[in-house]
């Protein structure tokens, strides 16, 4: 008779063991004188057979290893394909690689954080989809800064970044800004509108002294006040004042003894020998009166001709 592990339909198989055949690779038969091939019983799922002949499920049937996979009666365990793996032995499937890992060779037991720079956010419920062999990339406006992740980070408002796969989002720089979420680019500030600082999430108006997009200071001889509701220009000092220094919110005007006839000045003149300016402000100077003189320049006043000088100038008296 066919012995446990065989089988034989010929009219005489149960009893002529000459004319018996072995279960194929992926079955065993504890039973004696079986007749048909369905008495051959299938490996269980999470193993496989890769001899034939096998009498018991122990003596023909094998755990699947780590990484790999079977259904009922295979001969050999199939590799988990790729963004999955399987860590556990004799197992019938393999496991898909949750959100923020990914597994880029087929036969793993393990799946792999995505790097930083990049995410996963779907699990893979087939062997035909294979999109979790990889990560993706952070699109531009986006970032992340830890490995194993699912999603990615905005950048905030004073940040932007317009490249992909960044762990970071950079700073806007000085006279920029982002005041939005998921920004590109940062934005100019406006005319008369400046950021002092990085990272600035909107910009503030031009202090005094200052004007244009970029809030540049006003250049000597210029000035704007910080009530002045048009910023994108600097005032130029009028006649009779002047500034020496950029950045300032007034001009001074020209002491006694000085004037200025120009507008954009930097500095007022001294009254020549022979005039004076008595106040501020004055665009000229003025002539001593007869009887008076100014004996050097930059005089604030004329004084009496001194004993023995007469005149517009003193004279010597003849």
């Amino acid at each position: 008779a066919c012995g446990a592990g065989k089988w034989s339909d010929d009219a005489s198989g149960a009893k002529a063991s000459d004319v018996c055949k072995e279960c194929s690779a992926g079955r065993y038969s504890f039973t004696k004188g079986a007749s048909t091939a369905d008495s051959c019983i299938l490996c269980p799922s999470g193993k496989a057979g890769s001899k034939s002949g096998s009498m018991s499920q122990s003596d023909g049937c094998s755990d699947c290893s780590q990484g790999r996979s079977s259904f009922s009666g295979l001969t050999v365990c199939t590799p988990c394909p790729k963004g999955y793996h399987q860590d556990t032995i004799g197992q019938a499937s393999c496991l898909p690689c949750v959100p923020g890992k990914f597994q880029n060779q087929k036969g793993q037991y393990f799946c792999i954080d995505c790097p930083e720079g990049m995410f996963s956010n779907d699990t893979r419920l087939s062997a035909e989809n294979e999109d979790a062999s990889t990560c993706d990339a952070c699109p531009a406006g986006f970032h992340q800064n830890r490995r194993g992740q699912a999603a990615c980070l905005p950048c905030v408002p004073g940040k932007s970044q317009h490249l992909i796969s960044q762990a970071e989002c950079q700073d806007c720089m000085e006279n920029h800004f982002s005041n939005d979420t998921e920004m590109v680019y940062c934005l100019s500030c406006p005319q008369g509108k400046g950021a002092i600082n990085r990272g600035a999430a909107q910009c503030d108006a031009c202090g005094a002294g200052q004007y244009g997009d970029n809030c540049y200071a006003c250049s000597p001889g210029k000035f704007r006040g910080g009530q002045d509701p048009d910023a994108s220009i600097c005032d130029i000092c009028p006649s009779g004042y002047y500034q020496d220094a950029e950045g300032q919110a007034a001009c001074f005007p020209c002491v006694p003894g000085k004037f200025q006839n120009d507008q954009t000045s930097t500095d007022c003149k001294q009254c020549e020998i022979g005039q004076f300016s008595n106040d501020t402000k004055l665009t000229s100077c003025f002539r001593c009166p007869n009887g008076k003189e100014a004996a050097s320049a930059g005089a604030a006043a004329c004084e009496s001709c001194p004993a023995g000088k007469y005149g517009a100038s003193c004279s010597q008296c003849a």
